[in-house]
């Protein structure tokens, strides 16, 4: 059962066990708060106005390069509110900058999965207008600065356009990513995963991302089913990590709509087992948990 109601002025929440997630529906629908049992995952507006929280946006970036898309990224969305549920609903795509992508529609579903201890979060997007839309689905999450990232992988991390690539180490079949001050400015990795991806935080909270596995070949130009960020700026040096995964590149017709489901597993991270790149124990803790 969800502790307290869902609909709480600007957001909406799914609060049960000792988790606590949070939709600004108003702001682009993204995810402005994720805690386990009171510490928390993501970043907020204090540290930058318009990169916080976890958002969703459509892959190539080159289809709208930058900023993102306002329809997608920040507008407000209407909420619909069900039992244990709340569905958020985007404006039509007007954007000049992104024409191709003019006319889609986004709608975000959140829902507890209380077995699991999971957020399922299914994303749609909608095509009403008269041409065929191709595009990938793409959830970007920000975290603070110090975590450890890791996803599984048979092959090495590629490099992201001209960012400088970050250092990784390899072992137990993932791939680890330590962030701290001496990573690289602005740096960068694209990789095949297996469909997962896992972030613990300094304070041993995990996020585990569960998504369909793809092939490189589907991804959309110049992406990948894993991207990690380091953002870095003057303002705030070693800010925060960008910790994505995307769908697979499709087409979508008139009248038609694609939906990319996540799932999120959040959980304090068991004292044994430390929070250490390369950590085989790290990997067959998610392994157990999406079992």
């Amino acid at each position: 059962m969800l502790d307290g109601p869902i609909a709480r002025g600007d957001f909406c929440v799914l609060e049960f066990g000792d988790i606590f997630f949070q939709v600004d529906w108003r702001r682009g629908a993204r995810v402005t708060s994720v805690k386990v049992g009171g510490s928390e995952i993501l970043t907020d507006s204090r540290l930058n106005a318009l990169n916080y929280g976890s958002t969703f946006w459509t892959a190539p970036q080159s289809d709208w390069h930058w900023p993102p898309v306002a329809e997608i990224d920040s507008a407000e969305y209407q909420l619909a509110v069900a039992e244990t549920s709340c569905s958020v609903t985007g404006p039509l795509v007007t954007s000049s900058s992104a024409s191709n992508l003019s006319g889609i529609r986004v709608t975000k579903r959140f829902t507890p999965d209380f077995s699991k201890h999971a957020v399922v979060i299914d994303y749609t997007v909608e095509n009403p207008t008269g041409q065929v839309k191709s595009l990938a689905p793409w959830e970007i999450t920000r975290v603070a600065p110090g975590g450890l990232t890791f996803y599984a992988s048979d092959s090495a991390p590629m490099v992201a356009g001209t960012r400088p690539l970050m250092p990784t180490t390899s072992r137990a079949g993932a791939t680890f990513f330590k962030h701290d001050a001496n990573t690289p400015k602005d740096s960068k990795l694209n990789a095949d995963g297996k469909g997962w991806l896992a972030h613990v935080t300094p304070e041993k909270v995990i996020l585990i991302k569960s998504f369909p596995d793809i092939l490189q070949s589907q991804a959309a130009l110049g992406e990948a089913e894993v991207e990690i960020y380091a953002a870095d700026n003057a303002a705030a040096p070693a800010s925060y990590v960008e910790v994505e995964n995307q769908g697979a590149y499709a087409s979508i017709p008139a009248g038609s709509s694609l939906t990319w489901t996540v799932r999120w597993y959040l959980r304090k991270l068991p004292e044994t087992i430390s929070a250490t790149a390369g950590n085989p124990d790290l990997v067959a803790f998610v392994a157990s948990t999406l079992r």
